[in-house]
């Protein structure tokens, strides 16, 4: 029981499984039945049928608050305190909070990488999970995530931007891959 309390155990969850877990926790304990679907709608936007979820579990009221508010800005920290993350959302206009993961299958195999998180933190309305399989580490899928959230909210990835270090060339992605590491920042540049 340790090691599956640390992370090191030998569990299988698929994506799904980790972001329905994200969404209860979000949302402080609803968990919701798998639904693929939200509405069908014609050309026009008209709402032709809608699905509306539905509770599988209710766990609501049987958590104390203050062990939601831990896991909250636990999630909040890792995406905001944490150096490598923080540069990838600073640029996202809607607050999310999110947890990192490798995922070890072999030793001949790179691990698994994924991020789960919600957004906006203060009043959650998604939950998403990425999974990256083989992805070496969890800061290759973040930019993946962000990308979502960003989708999800209608929010712009992509506006000309001028290099400030050089005015002849412009830049096309609004939130840039500039992390940062050792002190030092790096941009790869592939916008």
């Amino acid at each position: 029981s340790v090691r599956s309390f640390i992370g090191q155990g030998t569990n299988n969850y698929t994506p799904t499984q980790v972001n329905r877990y994200t969404a209860a926790v979000a949302n402080e304990g609803s968990v919701y039945n798998l639904s693929l679907v939200d509405k069908i709608a014609d050309s026009e936007g008209n709402v032709i049928e809608e699905f509306p979820s539905e509770t599988l579990n209710d766990l609501t009221g049987t958590v104390h608050d203050s062990t939601w508010n831990a896991v909250h800005q636990g999630m909040w920290q890792v995406v905001n305190d944490t150096t490598s993350y923080r540069d990838v959302f600073t640029s996202l206009d809607v607050e999310v909070a999110g947890k990192s993961g490798t995922a070890q299958e072999s030793e001949l195999k790179p691990d698994h990488t994924w991020f789960t998180g919600f957004a906006p933190y203060s009043d959650p309305q998604v939950a998403v999970t990425v999974l990256i399989s083989n992805g070496y580490g969890s800061t290759n899928v973040v930019d993946t995530f962000r990308d979502s959230i960003a989708a999800y909210f209608n929010l712009p990835l992509y506006n000309s931007v001028k290099d400030t270090q050089n005015t002849s060339n412009e830049r096309h992605a609004r939130m840039p891959i500039n992390y940062t590491s050792g002190g030092a920042a790096m941009d790869d540049g592939a916008d």
